[in-house]
């Protein structure tokens, strides 16, 4: 049996047409996104759906041949009500549903089941903006770039790396090699933890370094047959 409050609760698309041109400020204000105040834009993007705290995003959304059609003629309903998407995010209270929020457009954001379970239940909205403002300073595409960071800078420092050179290598990494890497990249209980992250970012450098060096020396060897 479908339980009774979802039938009350409005849809994805619903929730997202109501925050698409919304921007929350550092005054915890809500106003449109054309205004001149400086704040964030609570949709980052309207066609690629991502959680609306930590900024996670669907994974291999774009296989779904389906998702390139709508996403080609803007249709934003059928991307935003699409299973994938609704299974992926949570429709959640701004003012806690305990002590009676409703289930109104203007009170129910987006977010992944992490952001949700972290999310503050009060009776404060401008609380829960102020969370969202900092989940957003801290996370990106729902990684934790400080914790992230931290065990990078753990990980150059055991075992010996050029902090500079493996920053520069994580960056212009390709999205193609990136993928090969996290091949090697498993998962504990469903979760993929950040060490295992860095870990293989890690693993990619050292492989690069020491192709480099080969490099250096096989350039070395020529140079040395020539004179």
């Amino acid at each position: 049996m479908r339980n009774k409050k979802n039938l009350n609760m409005p849809s994805h698309y619903e929730i997202f047409n109501y925050w698409k041109d919304k921007k929350i400020t550092n005054n915890l204000d809500i106003i449109r996104a054309s205004d001149e105040q400086n704040g964030i834009l609570v949709v980052d993007d309207w066609g690629e759906p991502s959680c609306w705290g930590c900024g996670k995003l669907v994974k291999y959304l774009y296989q779904y041949k389906q998702y390139d059609k709508w996403l080609e003629q803007e249709d934003f309903k059928k991307i935003w009500n699409y299973k994938e998407i609704k299974s992926k995010f949570n429709r959640c209270h701004i003012l806690a549903n305990q002590f009676g929020g409703s289930t109104d457009v203007n009170n129910m954001f987006l977010l992944c089941s992490h952001c949700h379970g972290e999310s503050p239940d009060n009776t404060n909205s401008k609380i829960f903006f102020a969370w969202i403002l900092n989940r957003r300073k801290d996370y990106e595409m729902g990684y934790n770039f400080h914790v992230m960071t931290k065990i990078f800078y753990d990980y150059s420092a055991m075992l010996n790396l050029n902090i500079n050179e493996f920053t520069n290598f994580c960056i212009n990494l390709s999205n193609i090699d990136r993928k090969k890497l996290a091949k090697r990249c498993g998962s504990n209980f469903g979760y993929v933890t950040y060490s295992s992250i860095a870990g293989y970012m890690v693993d990619g450098f050292l492989e690069h370094s020491q192709k480099k060096d080969d490099l250096k020396i096989l350039k070395g060897k020529q140079l040395s047959l020539k004179l």
